[in-house]
């Protein structure tokens, strides 16, 4: 299974807004360059972040964006599943598959393989990440 782009994107945006003082601002030009990645893909998505309540952004000069919530309360698995959405590994409906209607059990355990992926992540927090990141020594 491989992520979207964007949810690399987000998952390194609260890994790095985890590791510094809660409540710390930083801006998306800081971020982008921290995180070495395109200032517009770091821009689209914390914009969907505030707007699901991960972040909270801050307009202006001194602003920038902050976790909305403490590091604990974020799970890996629902913020995964969140930017990947309920989409089902494969389609059996287009086009339409001839085995479905003789008892294929296929898209029954890729659901289910799926949900077991999402229930791992979902043990672990952001927090528990954070903890076991090491910071660059230069």
């Amino acid at each position: 299974m491989q992520l979207k782009r964007s949810t690399d994107i987000l998952l390194r945006i609260l890994i790095h807004l985890a590791s510094r003082p809660q409540d710390q601002l930083i801006s998306i030009q800081e971020m982008s360059e921290a995180l070495d990645w395109n200032k517009n893909l770091v821009i689209k998505v914390s914009h969907f972040a505030v707007q699901h309540g991960l972040l909270k952004a801050v307009r202006g000069r001194n602003g920038g964006v902050a976790l909305a919530k403490p590091a604990c309360e974020y799970r890996i698995g629902d913020l995964v599943r969140l930017m990947e959405g309920e989409d089902e590994c494969i389609n059996c409906d287009e086009p339409h598959c001839p085995l479905l209607t003789g008892g294929c059990r296929l898209r029954g355990m890729l659901y289910a393989a799926r949900e077991s992926f999402y229930r791992e992540l979902n043990a672990a927090t952001l927090a528990d990440v954070v903890s076991s990141v090491q910071p660059k020594t230069a």
